[in-house]
């Protein structure tokens, strides 16, 4: 086992397109979203992100009751300042249903003891986040006594275009490194040393154990790479929870190499594997936000489902999460998501070995 760990570590470093891929194109890619996308992220004030969003109010307090006048001042005040459009409603499941499908950001619920707040669980944007902010800074807990409604001078931190390409192109690269993994496994397979793979002891364990650890390896470099240069160049912070996010990129490499292992040994021609791989890579890509901001995607309400399928979308969410110092439910979900697909593409990949190892013990014929 560690003789071709060792082998495939060499082979890695002699490869100058592997190098240069892993070590110069994610700081190419970083600089030139960063440029691009320099006035487009990261500038929205909180006016810009509210202006025009609808808050739908249920009112079940009496004329009378000191929540409904503090809520209504607060109203007052974040209409003017904000832009925030109220809606007054009758049906509080109606008002679930508009914000569920994004015709409003939250439902407000204003009774005699106090004050709640509805947000959709599901695809929740950050308009939504940010009012919740903008509430509780303007009348406190909703269990408490709420003061009177306040100016509203709430600093909402949010990533420049720097910090943003930097977490979400960086997700981006790994998912190409299931290509480099299809090629490593294609060459083998043309080349037949695979063939003593499939007739060894070990069979398919060493081969997923080696392609795995330089899918790893490959991904700990690009971490590093970007690291170094984010920090040391651009001057993006990547907070307190700096190992969480090393742990969502680590859990999306062995996506990748999951994905690239599984098409290189179930499609039979390159081109077929290449031209899978790239797709999947790019569309991973723009589902996950290394081109349109996820916050734009998110509004979307067709493309705004689509992209919960996507691994990078939930690594995305959860690195720019744990870079403000959060840990949330976007975190979790990643790393299960990303490990739950590479199980999957790696009982693909077995299947195909059974399959593969059965036939006739001469695995030439096949190949």
């Amino acid at each position: 086992m560690l003789v071709m760990m060792k082998k495939e570590l060499r082979l890695f470093v002699k490869n100058k397109v592997n190098l240069a891929f892993v070590v110069i194109v994610p700081i190419v890619v970083v600089l030139i979203f960063s440029a691009l996308m320099d006035n487009y992220i990261g500038n929205n004030t909180n006016t810009e992100e509210l202006g025009g969003k609808v808050v739908c109010v249920v009112n079940k307090a009496q004329e009378d009751s000191s929540f409904l006048a503090d809520f209504r001042s607060f109203a007052e005040t974040s209409s003017r300042d904000l832009g925030i459009v109220y809606e007054e409603h009758s049906d509080y499941d109606e008002a679930v249903k508009m914000t569920d499908k994004q015709d409003a950001i939250a439902v407000v619920t204003v009774e005699d003891d106090g004050i709640s707040l509805y947000r959709t669980a599901f695809n929740r944007t950050d308009s939504a986040e940010l009012f919740r902010a903008v509430l509780e800074e303007g009348l406190g807990n909703d269990t408490d006594k709420a003061p009177a409604a306040q100016e509203i001078s709430i600093g909402m931190p949010s990533l420049n275009a720097s910090a943003y390409y930097t977490f979400v192109e960086l997700g981006f690269m790994i998912i190409y490194i299931a290509v480099m993994v299809a090629h490593s496994v294609y060459n083998e397979r043309s080349s037949r040393t695979i063939n003593r793979i499939y007739l060894s002891k070990s069979g398919i364990l060493t081969l997923l154990a080696n392609k795995f650890f330089i899918a790893m390896v490959m991904t700990v470099i690009q971490i590093a790479v970007v690291y170094l240069f984010s920090t040391l160049v651009l001057d993006v912070d990547w907070g307190e929870k700096l190992l969480m996010m090393i742990v969502v990129y680590l859990c999306l490499g062995i996506f990748a190499g999951s994905l690239g292992i599984s098409a290189a040994m179930t499609l039979k021609k390159r081109t077929s594997v290449d031209n899978l791989l790239l797709y999947v890579a790019i569309l991973c890509g723009y589902m996950g936000g290394a081109f349109t901001p996820v916050s734009v995607l998110e509004s979307k309400k067709v493309i705004g489902t689509l992209i919960k399928i996507d691994p990078l979308y939930w690594a995305s969410k959860a690195v720019m999460a744990l870079s403000s110092g959060k840990y949330n439910s976007d975190v979790t979900t990643s790393i299960v998501f990303s490990l739950s697909a590479a199980a999957l593409f790696s009982v693909l990949a077995a299947v195909k070995y059974k399959k593969n190892s059965s036939k006739e013990g001469n695995l030439c014929a096949q190949l």
